[in-house]
């Protein structure tokens, strides 16, 4: 794991990556940003900038390593289905705003990533089948529940809501492998 950035550097990458994720929704997914504008809307120097990055798209590839070594660090063995879905939904209302820019651009590998590093803690029983099949039912269940988690992302991820998101997730998860897991084993 890398070191941990300064209070000083993480709240100027903050900045840097808001006003990147401001520039682009503003300017329907154009990526064509310059640096000078960047820091220009960031309040922050081209120096500050170029301390951190070597160019703008630097910042996306950051923040998702970031996330995801943020994500790996967390325990999930041992815990029930629902005891995971809640603690991914709480990382994920944590960093709303990043996922919501994610999803609303069709740029989730970092929720993939998440997703295919707790498979076996959500679905427990895919491990019943053999790869080919575990693998295809696994696919199913990611697309059911990224579009669950896109929803509520876009409703707001409300933390209060997380209950009620996490059932519908258990229920996935159980749904793909008892149902699907049968039909297709067949």
């Amino acid at each position: 794991m890398r070191n941990k950035p300064s209070a000083r550097v993480a709240r100027s990458r903050d900045s840097l990556y808001k006003a990147l994720i401001s520039m682009v929704s503003e300017d329907d997914y154009n990526l064509s940003i310059q640096s000078s504008e960047l820091c220009v809307r960031a309040n922050k120097g081209r120096a500050t900038f170029f301390r951190q990055y070597r160019q703008v798209g630097d910042i996306f590839k950051l923040k998702d390593l970031e996330l995801i070594e943020e994500f790996s660090t967390m325990k999930f063995s041992g815990l029930t289905q629902t005891m995971v879905w809640s603690r991914v939904l709480i990382f994920i209302a944590k960093n709303r705003e990043v996922f919501d820019f994610k999803f609303r651009y069709d740029r989730d590998k970092v929720f993939r990533r998440m997703i295919v590093e707790i498979r076996d803690e959500i679905a427990p029983g895919l491990k019943r089948y053999d790869e080919r099949l575990a693998n295809k039912l696994f696919e199913m269940l990611y697309f059911e529940v990224r579009g669950i988690v896109k929803i509520w992302i876009r409703d707001g991820a409300k933390v209060d809501a997380v209950d009620r998101v996490v059932q519908r997730l258990v229920y996935a998860a159980n749904n793909v492998n008892r149902n699907w897991g049968t039909i297709f084993a067949t």
